[in-house]
């Protein structure tokens, strides 16, 4: 802008620029509650950006629930990022934000509603019955066992033997039974 105020006789003059930041970005993810391993994808919309400013974005995350924040990316034009989660400890506190910055300005950071998991661990399984060798000569057969994982989600066990089903499984336990479809005799 160039204006020129008067008084009379008298002006005075200023240039100046207007730079106006985008009244919000949103997250959409993550936005909490999300168990995430591996690869995954940071993604966020823009609000309004009045000027048409080229934005390049800053994104950050807290392994604390926000104690601390540490750099992820910035400089990116994109509106989403790939974040390798196995770079990061497993852990349930962990949360994202993102800031636009229009060469002069920084838009306020938009955040993860709440906490959520990176695991990046492997599920251990073992099997309690039948005993590793042991020798079974009763008509029904069941194969039992406990999975340990932290997230197990919506994951269940599976068995590499189509004669058998899921009969039992207990995600808060881990405990699982497999029991065959066919007699045996």
């Amino acid at each position: 802008y160039n204006v020129t105020v008067t008084y009379g006789s008298s002006k005075s003059e200023c240039h100046f620029t207007v730079s106006v930041i985008p009244i919000s970005l949103t997250l959409i993810s993550p936005i909490g509650k999300e168990v995430w391993g591996g690869i995954k994808n940071i993604t966020w919309n823009i609000g309004t950006n009045y000027d048409n400013d080229l934005l390049t974005y800053q994104i950050q995350y807290s392994s604390d629930a926000g104690a601390s924040w540490y750099e992820l990316t910035s400089g990116i034009s994109e509106t989403s990022y790939l974040w390798d989660t196995s770079l990061c400890p497993d852990g349930s506190n962990y949360l994202v934000r993102v800031r636009a910055f229009d060469g002069e300005l920084y838009s306020s950071w938009t955040e993860s509603q709440t906490t959520f998991t990176i695991d990046n661990s492997d599920p251990t399984i073992s099997i309690s019955h039948p005993i590793e060798g042991s020798y079974i000569s009763m008509p029904v057969l069941w194969v039992n066992g406990t999975v340990v994982e932290p997230n197990v989600g919506e994951m269940k066990p599976q068995i590499n033997d189509e004669r058998f089903t899921l009969t039992f499984w207990n995600p808060a336990t881990g405990e699982f039974s497999f029991r065959n479809n066919t007699s045996i005799g």
